[in-house]
Formats: C-alpha cells, sequence, structure tokens
C-alpha cells in the first residue's frame, strides 16, 4: 500500500489519511443557489456562476445547470460549485477548458470537453470530484491535476487528447504533488500516455465496493495504449518506444484495472499492481520500485534497469513473464 512506501512524498508532509481526505467532498449544503445557462440562446456558463457564487452565503452550494453547445473557457475558484448539464438534457458540450483554481468541494459531471487546450485543468490545491464527463479531441491532456490538487474521477471516457511528441500529453496526467483517485474510466487513445505522473504525484485505482461483489467489472479502470487492443501483443503500438498506456515518475497504485500496452516507470518512482490484467511490458530504470503481484494476470515482460528492482512477497521479479490467460 501507498503507506508503506519509501518516497519522497512523505517528505512533502503527506500522508495516506491527508491524501484521502483532500479526496473527499461533502455534498451540497441544503441552501443551494442555481443557475441554468442555456448556450445555445448566446449564455454565458462564467457570468452566471460568477452571480450565483457572489449571492450565495457562505457554505451554500452553487449549482449551474448547462444547455447546449458553449464555445467558451470556464474558470471556477468559488468553493461548493457544481457544473453539470442540466437534467432530463442531451450532454452539455464545452469547447474550452474548464479550470478548476484552489476551490474546493466542486464537482464536474455529466459533460463533454473537447477542442481545447486542456479538458479539465485542476490546479492549486483545490479538492473535489469529476464524474460521467467525456473529455476528448483536446490539444494537450484530457484532465491535469497539479499543484498539489486532490480529485476523484469516476465513470468517464477520456480519449483522443494530445499532441505528438514530443509532448507528454496524457488521458490524465498528474504532476506536482497532486493526487488522482479513478475508478470506472475507461482511458483510450490518447497521444502519449493514458495516464502520466510525475514529480511527486499520486496516482490511485480504486473500487467503491467489495472487489467480490457484481460492482467490480463497472468499476474497473481500462487503459489503452494507442493503437492497442484488449489481448494484443506486449509492446503493441509504439513510436519509437516512446508511446506508452501509463508512464510512472512519482507514485501509482492500481488494482482491478484492464491494462493494454507498455508500462514505463522511472525515477524515484513506485509502481504497485495488487490485481487486475496487464497486456503489455514493464519497463523500469532509474532507482524505480515495481510490485506486480503474481494475481496479476495476462501477458509480457518486467524488465528492470539501471537500479530499478522488483520488491514484495509473491511478486513477478525483474526478467520475469507474466502468464498468459484468456
Amino acid at each position: 500500500m501507498i503507506s508503506d512506501l519509501n518516497l519522497p512524498v512523505a517528505a512533502l508532509g503527506l500522508t495516506l489519511s491527508s491524501l484521502l481526505a483532500g479526496l473527499l467532498w461533502s455534498s451540497p449544503a441544503e441552501a443551494t443557489v442555481w443557475r441554468t445557462v442555456n448556450c445555445t440562446n448566446g449564455g454565458n456558463i462564467q457570468s452566471r456562476m460568477n452571480s450565483a457564487v457572489a449571492a450565495a452565503s457562505t457554505g451554500e452550494a452553487v449549482i449551474v445547470n448547462v444547455i447546449g453547445e458553449c464555445r467558451q473557457d470556464v474558470t471556477v475558484t468559488g468553493d461548493n460549485v457544481t457544473l453539470r448539464t442540466k437534467p432530463g438534457n442531451p450532454r452539455a458540450e464545452i469547447k474550452g477548458t474548464v479550470t478548476i483554481d484552489a476551490a474546493t468541494r466542486f464537482s464536474i459531471s455529466n459533460l463533454k470537453l473537447t477542442g481545447s487546450s486542456y479538458g479539465i485543468e485542476v490546479t492549486n490545491g483545490a479538492t473535489g470530484a469529476i464524474d460521467d464527463i467525456r473529455a476528448t479531441g483536446n490539444e494537450r491532456s484530457g484532465i491535469r491535476a497539479s499543484l498539489g490538487a486532490s480529485v476523484t474521477v469516476t465513470d468517464s471516457k477520456i480519449d483522443n487528447n494530445g499532441r505528438n511528441l514530443p509532448a507528454r500529453d496524457a488521458g490524465i496526467e498528474v504532476l506536482d504533488s497532486a493526487t488522482v483517485l479513478s475508478t470506472g474510466n475507461l482511458i483510450e487513445k490518447n497521444a502519449f500516455a493514458a495516464v502520466s505522473v510525475s514529480s511527486h504525484a499520486v496516482f490511485r485505482n480504486g473500487l467503491r465496493d467489495d472487489p467480490d461483489d457484481d460492482q467490480k467489472d463497472k468499476d474497473r479502470d481500462t487503459y489503452i495504449q494507442r493503437g492497442c487492443q484488449d489481448g494484443a501483443s506486449p509492446g503493441c503500438g509504439l513510436a519509437g518506444g516512446a508511446v506508452v498506456a501509463l508512464d510512472i515518475d512519482g507514485l501509482a497504485e492500481l488494482r482491478n484495472a484492464r491494462t493494454t500496452g507498455t508500462l514505463r516507470v522511472d525515477g524515484v518512482s513506485k509502481l504497485e499492481m495488487s490485481t487486475g490484467r496487464l497486456f503489455g511490458d514493464v519497463f523500469g530504470d532509474g532507482h524505480s520500485g515495481i510490485s506486480i503481484s503474481t494475481t496479476v494476470t495476462g501477458e509480457g515482460n518486467l524488465s528492470c534497469a539501471n537500479n530499478a528492482f522488483s520488491y514484495g512477497a509473491v511478486v513477478y521479479n525483474c526478467g520475469s513473464n507474466f502468464l498468459a490467460t484468456p
């Protein structure tokens, strides 16, 4: 588990309990300020949201319901703000970046984010949740968490984002001591990686319920490297050895994920995989530690170079092959 790992994360004063506390957000208060924005009729999300935040008393929630296609950037700085498609309407589309800057207890749900730089950017210690969104066709990463932000991402599809190499854009990009908890997402066909973790950031996927219950398939994350399909041969779709399913230069803990494509673990980093399926090779480099339980099934090879190492009991060792499974 993360609490067992010896990483610079500890030096930042971050503990497992504090990281998870940052991911938890309370339900909106009973008193709520509502706004509806119809972009089809020229509505502006930013101005309507700002007026709602200004009208809200301390502790009141703000809910902004969106209709139509919106060609505008949106920045959320107030706390307790929910941005979502108006219930009963087709999924609203925002062709612009939604930035969450230092806001707490935000919620973004049932929206399509496309055609901008980043789909959603969460930064400067912001905390909250992203649920049931589609981030696709953005120039940079679909979701980017940075500078100590903590966010949960659930039941979303994040695909076809990012520029060509040498940019390191991803479906979900986590950096600069940010934390992401990801559950039930499909992340595929992004330019550089499904998930990129760097600069003391933490990425975890998890189950909302007992892993043996009927929800485990629904709660499973799926990461697919561009050009790969489920069950494809290890190393599929590589472009000069650079395109990967996961690029880890921080801390990643995976369970019950389905991963297709290459994984790269570099720097003073840790990768733990306790359960799930993996079709692809894993490359450890530069003092990275890798712990892949033998309960993980699939097909591929774990190789280690430049002081990278495997650790833990009942794990695949450096140089070992994963068993092919149906």
